[in-house]
């Protein structure tokens, strides 16, 4: 289920990416090194614990290195190394200093290649219309501490500009936060509600994904264009380096 749900964000990475880049670096996404391993790159992930990836992915287990990721960051960068793809699965919200990490990567990523960034997609126009509706009661997005930092598409967008990164397209995922509209399937006013509609996204992201990939990025992209997807993935490539005059 998840890699049909990332399916969309492969393709889009593989048109993005010239076909000799070979290294890639992910901090969790560990069905990423899976795919990207079996087109015979040279894969590499940084994460607190492999208990994950031992459980979902264990032959990618060994190319995940555990510890501080942010100390293995640094390690890497101070070491020199160039990386053609990075990918931030659902990292950034979890992040003290968003901004931060942002500027660090510039100095990771390729000078053509690419940084890819998903995150939760809170606290949108359609949230907040909902909430002024009282079709929700909270803003349920919010969940301290384990998300500390909170993004729309524009504010990704934006964050992404401000520390050096030029945006190449935005993609939403399948905005299941579309059933809160309805009360029948109101899965916030009605936890019980929940499992009925993930089982309904399944089979929508299945009738999606069968249009053909071309097909699912031009619908996904649509999503991020009004606001909506319940995470965003922005493709962001390294603004070039201002020349002296």
């Amino acid at each position: 289920q998840l890699v049909q749900r990332e399916a969309p964000i492969f393709s889009f990475i593989l048109l993005f990416l010239k076909a000799n880049h070979e290294i890639w670096q992910d901090f969790v996404t560990d069905s990423g090194i899976s795919y990207f391993r079996s087109l015979g790159w040279q894969v590499a992930g940084i994460d607190f614990s492999r208990a994950g990836v031992e459980q979902m992915n264990p032959d990618c287990a060994q190319f995940v290195q555990q510890g501080d990721v942010f100390r293995l960051l640094d390690a890497r960068i101070a070491a020199g190394e160039k990386h053609d793809l990075v990918w931030l699965g659902n990292v950034l919200e979890h992040v003290l200093d968003p901004v931060g990490l942002l500027q660090s990567l510039r100095r990771l990523v390729s000078a053509d290649g690419l940084l890819v960034v998903t995150v939760p997609n809170d606290g949108n126009a359609y949230h907040e219309a909902l909430l002024e509706s009282g079709q929700i009661p909270n803003r349920f997005w919010i969940a301290i501490p384990d998300h500390i930092s909170y993004f729309t598409a524009d504010s990704l967008k934006r964050t992404a500009a401000a520390t050096g990164w030029q945006c190449l397209a935005l993609q939403g995922d399948f905005p299941i936060d579309l059933y809160l509209a309805h009360e029948g399937s109101n899965y916030v006013a009605d936890r019980s509600r929940g499992p009925a509609a993930h089982q309904a996204r399944l089979g929508l992201e299945r009738l999606i994904g069968m249009a053909g990939p071309d097909a699912a990025n031009r619908f996904y992209a649509s999503l991020a264009e009004v606001g909506l997807g319940r995470n965003i993935t922005a493709y962001l490539r390294p603004q070039p380096e201002s020349q002296p005059s």
